[in-house]
């Protein structure tokens, strides 16, 4: 209301007051939720189908026949879980509508190290019956495709929800959520800040005991539950037993906590359902958005090469994406400052150990075999990129690529290319990859289609080229349009219905040979036994009707000749006196 005061340059000249304008979107919402907000909801994930063919919906009802659950997906998130689907968070936000049903969100990383939506769902309850349910719905949705790692807030009912669904996915707690109940339990800032080293420090696990250990004592916290808790569960926090699972980027449900900070700048608490699912579509486009914006970045700009080992930087800014590239530049100048300690040559593996300049005590190793590289840092199996280490072997042994090996294809320039380009043929999840390109193909032409109608003049080329890709790349075997020369014509059937007469087969009408008659025949004709012995022959006589008949006919004929010439008469007369 404001931004329209000052486009007219005052409250008097807008024509309406802030009430008004309330006023008329409330009616226009009650039109449209007249029959209910859960009918409106699901007619509006209806009609949204028909334009996104790959849009997946699933409702629960409850024992009084109310909504419980709802979950919902589009095309676009389908194809985008198949290619970055390895890492999902899992958390809920709350007041996002009317009924204070909590919002559920399925986030996860692409390649450009931004979040992307891979589904939503509201629930009634908290239960982990409900959000059984709703992850069995989430699989079902993805092809039975499951991720790899789970990260969420500690909730019970989650975890054991995702340990009866999701039973090979590694589950990995939120570090911001520990840190907070971790200050809130524990009143100590020492034990805090070793706590957070922790959970951060790439320990080894007896590194990681050993420190914990110390840790405890020199803070007196022996005999504290939470901790005690905690400890228990470090499996599912520490670094030191995660870092051999692939995580990306994602350690805390940040993603989940970015996402409730745009959906407020569209979403209002108190509005209803079908108003929440329209606007957080507006949210999913402005995501969506960034997205383009990062593959236009990355793909038609050069960034400047800062380091000596030049040949891997340059190599590394043309594979990786502009976000990821700057992390792997990073790695490449931490290896400078990397010194070998030892290198050992055995049955075809060399080994190197490396020290750092000015730290003595670090100590890291390396093996390489010619082509592939292992070190014990493990950041290349829980991060997807190279460490210094390995770009330290790459400097000593003179490599001016980076093996594809070392190349993880989700934060390449062209990740969805390699994920939807792959052969599915006998594949597990082809299906999946199916539905995923099916996905991808929709969203570029709906997206397409949308613009190129808005255009005038185009549509004969714009369609002759559709053809052609038709032609090209769909098959022709299709049974209703191929023709096949093995099959004959079919046979003549006798339809339903009289059948139509020629004109030949019409046959003449048969009159009476003695007075012409059509109602009868010579034999039954009266005329021939009331006529006089003495007729000539060949000559029948008529009966007065019929003549009369033929009469009145001649004279109605000459009648209606004389009018037509009278009317000729009088138009030309008319013409010619203009």
């Amino acid at each position: 209301m404001g931004y329209m005061v000052a486009q007219k340059g005052g409250h008097d000249r807008v024509g309406f007051t802030k009430k008004d304008m309330y006023n008329y979107f409330d009616s226009k919402m009650r039109a449209t939720i007249k029959d209910g907000d859960v009918a409106a909801a699901i007619n509006y994930l209806n009609v949204k189908s028909s334009t996104d063919p790959m849009l997946y919906g699933k409702y629960a009802v409850g024992m009084d026949g109310r909504m419980k659950s709802l979950f919902w997906a589009d095309g676009s998130s389908r194809s985008d879980y198949f290619c970055f689907g390895d890492v999902i968070a899992f958390d809920t936000t709350y007041k996002k509508n009317k009924n204070n049903y909590p919002l559920v969100i399925f986030p996860g990383c692409n390649h450009h190290s931004q979040t992307v939506i891979f589904g939503a769902a509201l629930v009634s309850d908290e239960t982990t019956e409900t959000y059984k349910w709703l992850l069995e719905c989430f699989l079902e949705c993805m092809e039975n495709k499951y991720p790899e790692a789970v990260v969420t807030d500690g909730d019970g009912a989650m975890r054991e929800s995702i340990k009866q669904v999701f039973l090979d996915a590694t589950h990995r707690l939120c570090a911001w959520h520990l840190n907070k109940n971790a200050s809130e339990n524990v009143k100590n800032s020492e034990f805090l800040k070793d706590f957070q080293k922790a959970m951060y420090s790439n320990f080894t696990k007896d590194q990681f005991e050993e420190f914990w250990s110390k840790t405890i004592k020199e803070n007196g916290l022996e005999g504290n539950p939470w901790v005690a808790k905690t400890y228990e569960n470090k499996s599912l926090w520490a670094t030191a037993y995660l870092r051999e699972k692939f995580f990306g980027r994602i350690r805390t449900t940040s993603q989940c906590e970015a996402v409730n900070a745009i959906i407020k700048s569209y979403v209002r608490k108190k509005g209803c359902i079908f108003e929440f699912m329209h606007n957080f579509d507006q949210a999913l486009r402005s995501y969506r958005n960034n997205e383009l914006i990062a593959d236009f970045k990355s793909k038609f700009s050069e960034p400047v090469m800062t380091t000596q080992l030049r040949a891997l930087e340059s190599h590394a800014a043309k594979v990786y994406t502009t976000e990821i590239f700057k992390e792997v530049r990073d790695e490449i100048v931490k290896a400078g400052s990397l010194i070998v300690k030892e290198k050992l040559i055995r049955n075809g593996f060399k080994t190197y150990r490396f020290t750092k300049y000015c730290c003595d005590n670090y100590d890291v190793e390396v093996v390489y075999d010619g082509e592939t590289l292992q070190c014990e840092c493990r950041l290349w199996d829980s991060r997807g990129i190279p460490c210094s280490h390995m770009f330290g072997v790459m400097k000593e042994e003179h490599v001016s690529l980076i093996s594809t090996g070392l190349i993880l294809s989700r934060w390449t320039k062209d990740a969805k290319i390699h994920y939807l380009n792959m052969n599915c043929n006998g594949s597990d999840d082809s299906n999946m990859i199916e539905l995923a390109r099916f996905g991808a193909y929709c969203s570029a032409f709906t997206a397409f289609c949308k613009e190129a109608s808005k255009k005038e003049g185009v549509y004969g080329e714009i369609m002759g080229d559709i053809l052609k890709l038709q032609k090209k790349y769909c098959s022709t075997d299709d049974p209703i349009l191929a023709s096949n020369s093995a099959v004959g014509d079919p046979n003549i059937v006798n339809s339903k219905g009289a059948p139509k007469k020629k004109k030949n087969d019409i046959k003449a009408i048969r009159r009476c040979s003695k007075c012409n008659s059509r109602t009868h025949n010579a034999r039954s004709c009266s005329v021939a036994e009331n006529a006089p012995s003495e007729q000539n022959v060949g000559m029948t006589s008529r009966p007065v009707s019929d003549s009369f008949s033929q009469v009145v006919k001649v004279l109605c004929f000459f009648l209606i000749q004389g009018l037509i010439c009278c009317i000729n008469y009088n138009v030309l007369l008319s013409v010619s006196k203009e």
